[in-house]
């Protein structure tokens, strides 16, 4: 699926979605089916009746998916948008929206959070209407370079702001980098005091500034000790009124048995210590100079992650608390072309507020 944007005549640009060609695979196998149900693909007569019926609905839909096209068309004089979708663009049923109903270019997405996850994170343009039915997404982009790319094109277009969760970003501002468009936003200048129950720790020095950040123990975690304590003292109870009688009778190979059940109970057990252990002494130290953001994730002082981000790769910074549900955040959001990072997940939103306003002052202090 790929999307052009083109402009043929002054005031209007048109945004083109070619279909998905993931519908070969319902239209090489129909087209099979097909031919031996037609007899011209000859095999045993037991498969050919009904297979040319079969055939021709897998056909048709995988004709359906890989020529299924979309078209947008903006045009600034008459302050209008045609949304096409079909075999043919444009087509009859062309839907005409006003251009005065959308406030700015949204960026949108969907993020792959956990790696065990099938699926892949994308990212759309979308004009967005106080009106859901009025809504037009445009495109399928597998990076965020991509979608802003194509998103600063059509709002340049439009002289729309491009706005993303609680950011807005104005025509003039587009194709600046985040260091010039931090230093035009005056909500940085505005002193705000840390949060009363900060749980992270922020120095300053010569070269920027270090935060360090505790990983936050939920209570489901005494929840779960809890739990296998009572486990283990029960079944060794049990087990000890069973053996304390006869310990002296037992042969060597229940004696090895009864040791070898006594190392399966115990064992999970030491396992979730060194979990619950590395959770409560490892911390998340982030620091920002002139060059990078560096997130380190230590173990008492051991470091076992370390990432580098370059600062001119830094599109953005920022935290969801515009979207934000709940006291709590999914943390700081560093954004790249390429990919996003993350920092102080689990911590108090009014917290995480606070320290992407840390790391955005830092910024502008250094550049």
């Amino acid at each position: 699926m790929a999307t052009k944007i083109k402009q043929e005549i002054p005031n209007q640009i048109e945004i083109n979605e070619s279909g998905n060609f993931s519908g070969l695979a319902f239209l090489i196998p129909g087209l099979a089916l097909v031919l031996i149900g037609f007899g011209v693909i000859m095999i045993d007569e037991s498969f050919v009746p009904g297979m040319g019926f079969f055939g021709l609905i897998f056909f048709i839909t995988g004709i359906h998916i890989v020529s299924n096209k979309k078209r947008v068309a903006i045009d600034i004089h008459y302050q209008d948008i045609t949304s096409s979708h079909g075999w043919f663009v444009p087509s009859i049923e062309d839907k005409h929206f006003k251009l005065s109903e959308y406030k700015g270019v949204n960026i949108a997405y969907h993020l792959k959070y956990d790696d065990n996850i099938d699926e892949e994170s994308f990212y759309y343009v979308l004009f967005s209407s106080d009106d859901s039915s009025k809504n037009i997404s445009i495109g399928h982009f597998k990076t965020y370079g991509e979608v802003y790319d194509q998103a600063a094109k059509i709002a340049s277009f439009i002289n729309y702001p491009i706005i993303e969760c609680e950011d807005i970003i104005k025509p003039e501002d587009i194709y600046n980098p985040l260091q010039a468009r931090l230093k035009s936003d005056t909500r940085l200048n505005v002193d705000t005091p840390p949060p009363a129950d900060m749980k992270s720790r922020i120095q300053g020095t010569t070269l920027g500034v270090i935060i360090t950040i505790p990983i936050q123990l939920t209570g489901q975690w005494v929840y779960i000790i809890a739990q296998f304590i009572v486990f283990t003292i029960t079944l060794l109870s049990l087990a000890s009124v069973g053996f304390a009688v006869n310990l002296k009778g037992l042969s060597r190979g229940e004696l090895i048995f009864t040791c070898i059940v006594i190392l399966l109970i115990f064992a999970p057990m030491i396992t979730l210590y060194f979990a619950y252990l590395k959770a409560k002494k490892s911390r998340i130290v982030v620091s920002v100079d002139s060059q990078n953001i560096t997130i380190e994730h230590l173990f008492f002082k051991m470091k076992y992650k370390k990432i580098d981000i370059p600062i001119k790769e830094i599109v953005d910074v920022y935290c969801d608390s515009a979207n934000s549900i709940t006291i709590y955040s999914s943390g700081v959001i560093i954004k790249t072309r390429d990919t996003f990072y993350y920092f102080g997940a689990a911590l108090p939103l009014k917290e995480v507020e606070y320290l992407t306003k840390v790391v955005k002052k830092q910024l502008v202090e250094i550049s």
